[in-house]
Protein backbone atom coordinates (compact mmCIF):
# COMPACT_ATOMS: atom_id res chain seq x y z
CA UNK A 1 0.00 0.00 0.00
CA UNK A 2 2.99 2.49 0.83
CA UNK A 3 4.06 1.92 -2.58
CA UNK A 4 1.28 2.49 -3.88
CA UNK A 5 0.50 5.83 -2.53
CA UNK A 6 4.13 7.30 -3.35
CA UNK A 7 3.28 6.17 -6.69
CA UNK A 8 0.29 8.21 -6.91
CA UNK A 9 1.79 10.95 -5.58
CA UNK A 10 4.70 11.11 -8.07
CA UNK A 11 1.92 10.21 -11.13
CA UNK A 12 0.24 13.62 -9.58
CA UNK A 13 3.95 15.53 -10.17
CA UNK A 14 3.46 14.35 -13.80
CA UNK A 15 -0.31 15.13 -14.14
CA UNK A 16 -0.90 17.39 -12.90
CA UNK A 17 1.81 20.04 -12.18
CA UNK A 18 4.18 18.95 -15.44
CA UNK A 19 7.40 17.88 -13.12
CA UNK A 20 10.37 17.33 -15.81
CA UNK A 21 11.76 13.69 -15.92
CA UNK A 22 14.70 14.00 -13.55
CA UNK A 23 12.63 16.40 -10.94
CA UNK A 24 10.53 12.85 -10.97
CA UNK A 25 13.63 10.81 -10.88
CA UNK A 26 14.63 13.04 -7.84
CA UNK A 27 11.61 12.32 -6.02
CA UNK A 28 11.68 9.05 -6.12
CA UNK A 29 14.49 8.15 -4.94
CA UNK A 30 14.00 9.77 -2.13
CA UNK A 31 10.40 8.46 -1.20
CA UNK A 32 11.85 4.90 -1.90
CA UNK A 33 14.37 5.92 0.67
CA UNK A 34 11.35 6.92 2.95
CA UNK A 35 9.54 4.08 2.43
CA UNK A 36 12.49 1.53 2.94
CA UNK A 37 12.87 3.43 6.40
CA UNK A 38 9.06 3.21 6.99
CA UNK A 39 8.35 -0.58 5.93
CA UNK A 40 11.45 -1.41 8.56
CA UNK A 41 9.28 0.05 11.20
CA UNK A 42 6.40 -2.00 10.19
CA UNK A 43 4.43 0.87 8.55
CA UNK A 44 2.57 -0.25 5.72
CA UNK A 45 0.48 2.70 4.65
CA UNK A 46 1.18 7.01 5.43
CA UNK A 47 -1.78 7.14 7.40
CA UNK A 48 0.41 5.48 10.58
CA UNK A 49 3.44 7.59 9.62
CA UNK A 50 3.62 10.36 12.70
CA UNK A 51 5.67 13.22 13.35
CA UNK A 52 8.14 11.09 15.13
CA UNK A 53 8.63 8.78 12.14
CA UNK A 54 9.27 11.62 10.07
CA UNK A 55 11.52 13.52 13.14
CA UNK A 56 13.90 10.13 12.67
CA UNK A 57 13.52 9.56 9.08
CA UNK A 58 15.30 13.06 9.04
CA UNK A 59 17.96 12.11 11.57
CA UNK A 60 18.66 9.41 9.74
CA UNK A 61 19.70 11.41 6.76
CA UNK A 62 21.60 13.26 8.60
CA UNK A 63 23.76 11.26 10.02
CA UNK A 64 23.93 9.41 6.40
CA UNK A 65 24.04 5.55 5.77
CA UNK A 66 27.79 4.46 5.14
CA UNK A 67 26.57 0.94 3.78
CA UNK A 68 24.57 2.51 1.28
CA UNK A 69 27.73 4.78 0.47
CA UNK A 70 25.12 7.41 1.31
CA UNK A 71 26.77 10.92 2.64
CA UNK A 72 25.26 12.61 6.01
CA UNK A 73 23.38 15.69 4.52
CA UNK A 74 24.88 18.90 4.81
Amino acid sequence: MLARQLGAYLDHLVVERGAARNTIGSYRRDLDRYRVFLEGRGITALSQAGERDVGEFLAALRRGDPAANRPPLA
